[in-house]
């Protein structure tokens, strides 16, 4: 059997406003409701909110994706803000996860940021590695490098 977890995804979309599944790692076996957790979503990898953990039998039909990763040394939401986030939803005809974002500090989630690096073995002087390509290359290269 497969520990198996229900994950709403942090996107305040909502044809989001439900749960996923994700296939929970043995290394991490240890996660449960209210962990916030780091999985992949389409071509993106996102924060979740994992809401049910349950061993299962896996289905033949489709394989899970596993969980990437976790966001915290504990479950960040207990049993009573859980139930608070779907009262809130409920009530206020929001989504789960713009409900149970009033819990987070910051009240956004991760935040994802591109950052780029000069490959090790490659320097700006070495120009003829840019030997046949526009001098605009090597202004870019050179710019990165020293940003």
């Amino acid at each position: 059997m497969e520990k198996i977890a229900q994950v709403w995804i942090n996107i305040p979309v909502r044809v989001l406003d439900k749960t996923f599944s994700y296939l929970i790692p043995d290394a991490m076996d240890f996660i449960d409701i209210g962990w916030r957790v780091l999985v992949p979503f389409g071509n993106r990898k996102v924060e979740g909110f994992v809401v049910s953990a349950a061993r299962e039998e896996p289905k033949a039909d489709y394989q899970l994706k596993p969980i990437l990763d976790v966001l915290d040394t504990e479950a960040w939401f207990d049993a009573n803000m859980l139930k608070t986030a779907k009262w809130l939803s409920s009530y206020y005809l929001c989504g789960i996860v713009e409900a149970m974002r009033l819990f987070l500090p910051g009240k956004s989630g991760i935040k994802n940021q591109s950052v780029y690096h000069i490959a090790p073995n490659i320097s700006p002087q070495n120009r003829n590695f840019f030997a046949g390509h526009r001098e605009e290359y090597y202004q870019v290269f050179a710019y990165i490098e020293k940003n």
